[in-house]
C-alpha cells in the first residue's frame, strides 16, 4: 500500500511482514521440515534444507526455476540457457571434487604405508626380552 506524502511523494506501507527476510527464512524451514517429514513417511532416505547454497559454503551454483512454458521453449528460454551453464559449471565442480578427494585418498593411503614401514623399522631394532 503506497500513501501520498505532503511534499507530493509516496511512501510504501507494508501491512504484513510478507518481504521480510526474517519471515521468508522461517517459511522456508517450515516448508523444509514439512517436506522432510514427507520424504520419511514415503520410505525416501533424503532431505533437503532451508539452508542457502552460500551459507552451507557449497561450490555448486543453484539452478532456477524453468517453468512448464520455458521447459518448452528450449533454448530459447533464457531460463533454460541459464539452467545449462549452471549444470554445466556444477558437473565440473564435481569432477573437480571427486579429483581432489582421489588425491587426497591417494596422499593418505601413501603416507599410511610410509608409516606401516617405519614401525616395521622401529619394532625389528628394538631387543627381544
Amino acid at each position: 500500500m503506497k500513501i501520498k506524502l505532503d511534499n507530493g511523494k509516496q511512501q510504501r506501507i507494508n501491512k504484513n511482514n510478507w518481504g521480510d527476510r526474517e519471515t521468508f527464512n522461517r517459511w522456508r524451514k517450515e516448508w523444509a521440515n514439512y517436506a522432510n517429514q514427507s520424504l520419511e513417511q514415503n520410505g525416501v532416505n533424503e532431505k533437503i534444507t532451508h539452508h542457502s547454497h552460500e551459507s552451507l559454503n557449497k561450490e555448486e551454483l543453484p539452478s532456477i526455476h524453468e517453468g512448464y512454458q520455458a521447459r518448452q521453449m528450449g533454448d530459447q528460454s533464457d531460463r533454460v540457457v541459464i539452467n545449462e551453464r549452471v549444470k554445466k559449471h556444477n558437473d565440473k565442480v564435481q569432477l573437480l571434487n571427486e579429483y581432489k578427494q582421489e588425491k587426497k585418498s591417494k596422499k593418505l593411503n601413501r603416507f599410511h604405508v610410509l608409516f606401516l614401514q617405519k614401525k616395521r623399522r622401529i619394532f625389528q631394532k628394538q631387543p627381544n626380552h
